[in-house]
């Protein structure tokens, strides 16, 4: 729980897992990045020893027009 406010930043990587360490820290980052430029919001919760659950939301856009 420590690390998800902190898993967005660039180069960042939760340390101690039982993975490979082969990632740069980059992905959530740009996966933040690409949905907030679109308007969206990407959110994360997890539990330890079941997993995480990313939800990302965009806006819904009709005919090139946003719907405001």
């Amino acid at each position: 729980k420590e690390h998800i406010d902190k898993v967005f930043e660039r180069f960042y990587k939760v340390p101690n897992l039982n993975t490979d360490d082969s990632g740069s820290g980059l992905g959530l980052s740009m996966c933040k990045t690409i949905v907030s430029k679109e308007g969206g919001e990407i959110k994360l919760t997890s539990s330890a020893g079941k997993g995480s659950i990313f939800c990302i939301t965009i806006p819904m856009v009709k005919d090139g027009h946003d719907n405001n």
